[in-house]
C-alpha cells in the first residue's frame, strides 16, 4: 500500500511517499513566506524516485494543524484534487497528534503537551497520553490565555512546541520544574502523519474532519450591537 503524506502546519514543511510503514522517498523544506506551493514542484521528482505514478497511491494523508491556515488549506486542496479522479482515500491527522507521537518516541514520555502561538494573547494547547502505541488526546485542542498557562503545563511529563522562537521565553517562565521542557523548535513530519494514518485506518479509526484546525472565530464575525 502506497501513501502520499504532506505536513504544512509550520514553516518547516515535508512530504513523503511511503510503502506501508517504510519511507520510500521524502523531502523537507522551509517556507518562511508561507506561499505553501513548493510541493507542487517536488511531486514529479518524488514519484520518479519512488518509481510509481500518482494512480499507484492508495491513501493520501495530511496534517490538519493547528498551525498555518494557508499551508493546511493548500495541502488539503492538493490532496483532494489528486484523490478525485480515482476516488482515493484522503485521511487527516491533527499535526499536534503527530508531533506528540514523535516526542513520545524520542523521549519515552507517556504524556506530552503540544502547544503553539495562537496569537491574540492566547496559546493553543493539547495534552496527549500514550495508549496502544498512539498519542490519545485527553480533551479537545483548546485556547489558553497566557496568564493561565502555568496551571495547564503541570498536566504532562514533557512539553514541546513548533513555535519555540515565538513562545519559548513564555514557556521557560511558566513550565514546572518537574516537567521536561524541550527547549527548541519541534515540528511534525509528513512521515509521521502517514504512519498514523495507516495505523489508525487499520484500527478502524475514522479520519479527523478534513478541514484545517482553526481555534479562533473568523475575524470577519463581529458581534452586532443591540
Amino acid at each position: 500500500m502506497h501513501i502520499l503524506s504532506i505536513e504544512q502546519s509550520t514553516s518547516s514543511c515535508s512530504i513523503a511517499i511511503m510503502q506501508d510503514y517504510r519511507v520510500v522517498v521524502e523531502n523537507e523544506w522551509v517556507d518562511t513566506q508561507f506561499r505553501n506551493q513548493h510541493f507542487f514542484t517536488l511531486l514529479p521528482g518524488l514519484f520518479e524516485k519512488a518509481c510509481i505514478v500518482p494512480s499507484n497511491i492508495d491513501i493520501l494523508a495530511t496534517g490538519l494543524g493547528p498551525g498555518s491556515f494557508a499551508g493546511l488549506r493548500c495541502a488539503l486542496s492538493a490532496l483532494n484534487g489528486i484523490a478525485l479522479p480515482d476516488k482515493k482515500l484522503v485521511y487527516g491527522v491533527a499535526s499536534s497528534e503527530a508531533l506528540a507521537s514523535q516526542v513520545m518516541k524520542e523521549t519515552g514520555s507517556d504524556s506530552v503537551i503540544v502547544l503553539g502561538d495562537a496569537r491574540r494573547g492566547h496559546i493553543w494547547f493539547a495534552c496527549y497520553d500514550r495508549k496502544d502505541d498512539l498519542a490519545i488526546i485527553r480533551d479537545s485542542i483548546s485556547l489558553v490565555a497566557v496568564d493561565l498557562l502555568s496551571r495547564k503545563l503541570a498536566m504532562c511529563e514533557t512539553i514541546a512546541t513548533p513555535d519555540w522562537d515565538r513562545i519559548g521565553a513564555i514557556l521557560k517562565q511558566n513550565a514546572p520544574t518537574r516537567c521536561k521542557l524541550i527547549e527548541r523548535k519541534e515540528v511534525p513530519r509528513a512521515r509521521t502523519v502517514g504512519e498514523l494514518a495507516l495505523r489508525k485506518i487499520g484500527m478502524n479509526i475514522a479520519s479527523e474532519r478534513l478541514t484545517p484546525i482553526y481555534l479562533h472565530p473568523p475575524v470577519t464575525l463581529v458581534q452586532k450591537l443591540p
